[in-house]
């Protein structure tokens, strides 16, 4: 997350930095960006960050400005036919704000600026693009594309895969490398994310997982992960996000109901270890936390599945920890949010 870092409404000091990954231009926040020289024009147009979400009940992605709180309208609402968008979670932005989202099967692109019923730039489809049960996407800072696919997953411990694709890849093509085996401890992956350095960060949400797994750069085969997160001690539980802010930390949501919660982890973290801070209880409005992301100022941001809603986005001041309360809440019918998954800012 793609690198990109995913997050919501920031302050306006974030204003005109760019998008949430971390090259020396932009703003980290979820780590899911590469660059494409092409794009430049189209990213020097843009005078604001804006947090995308992508609406999974919507089929649509919308963005918002980094300032918005309440019932406010989106700035950006990429929907319609031509679009090819379905009811999914997945999404991505690289550096140069192109913009990747998944398909149960398949992967669509579109260029920077995009809005209303845009047809995709490009499309990863077809029998030996090996897709099968898309959870979620990311990019490299070299434009290389990832995807965890949870097609595979027997409910019974196994696995999943996480599949790369070249830059600029279109069509029906092969997946340059893959991860996948009984090593890899791979269980019904549900989100990743990829940082600066090509670290590979994933979530898991099935029986034998509930857990965050960290695999080396370059990563092909059934290779165990460099680092395994899990265990009583670290609180996850239906992880539905994963994140690496500027520092290295990681960042997870719990979207269970009954354990709904941000957690937040050490770069070295690995086993059975406690979360450095824990979001959660009935002031924060955590009900369904989906999609996460962090500003540079530390502002954390998620969406949320909220019940009682169409969703909500929540935003909370840095290093809050326990039953904190958010600073900004997006809900209401105007903003066009239909159970929001992931986020990203750019």
């Amino acid at each position: 997350m793609k690198h990109v870092i995913k997050a919501s409404l920031l302050s306006l000091a974030l204003l005109g930095a760019g998008c949430s990954g971390v090259s020396s231009t932009m703003n980290p926040a979820i780590l899911r960006d590469g660059s494409n020289s092409s794009d430049t024009a189209a990213l020097n147009t843009q005078t604001a960050v804006l947090l995308y979400v992508r609406n999974r009940n919507a089929a649509s992605i919308t963005g918002y400005n980094a300032n918005a709180n309440g019932n406010m309208n989106p700035v950006i609402n990429i929907t319609g036919k031509s679009t090819q968008l379905g009811s999914h979670t997945g999404l991505a932005i690289n550096s140069s704000g192109r913009i990747y989202a998944t398909n149960f099967q398949n992967v669509v692109e579109f260029a920077p600026g995009s809005n209303g019923n845009a047809t995709p730039s490009a499309t990863i489809s077809g029998p030996n693009t090996q897709m099968g049960n898309l959870t979620d996407v990311a990019v490299d800072s070299s434009n290389n594309i990832y995807v965890s696919d949870a097609a595979g997953y027997n409910g019974q411990g196994g696995q999943g895969t996480i599949k790369k694709y070249g830059a600029g890849s279109s069509g029906n093509v092969s997946p340059s490398a893959k991860i996948t085996g009984n090593k890899t401890r791979l269980a019904s992956p549900s989100a990743i994310v990829v940082d600066s350095s090509g670290k590979l960060y994933v979530s898991n949400q099935g029986v034998g997982g509930q857990n965050v797994l960290v695999f080396a750069a370059g990563s092909n085969g059934n290779v165990q992960p460099l680092a395994t997160i899990g265990g009583s001690n670290t609180g996850i539980a239906l992880p539905c996000a994963v994140a690496v802010d500027a520092s290295k930390n990681i960042w997870v949501t719990n979207c269970g109901n009954s354990a709904a919660a941000i957690l937040e982890f050490s770069p070295a973290s690995n086993g059975n270890v406690s979360p450095i801070r824990k979001i959660t209880g009935p002031s924060t409005r955590l009900q369904s936390p989906r999609g996460v992301a962090i500003g540079t100022d530390g502002t954390v941001t998620v969406s949320d599945t909220a019940p009682a809603s169409a969703g909500e986005l929540l935003s909370f001041p840095p290093r809050s920890n326990g039953n904190a309360i958010p600073v900004r809440v997006v809900t209401g019918n105007q903003t066009l949010l239909q159970e929001p998954a992931e986020i990203v800012l750019h």
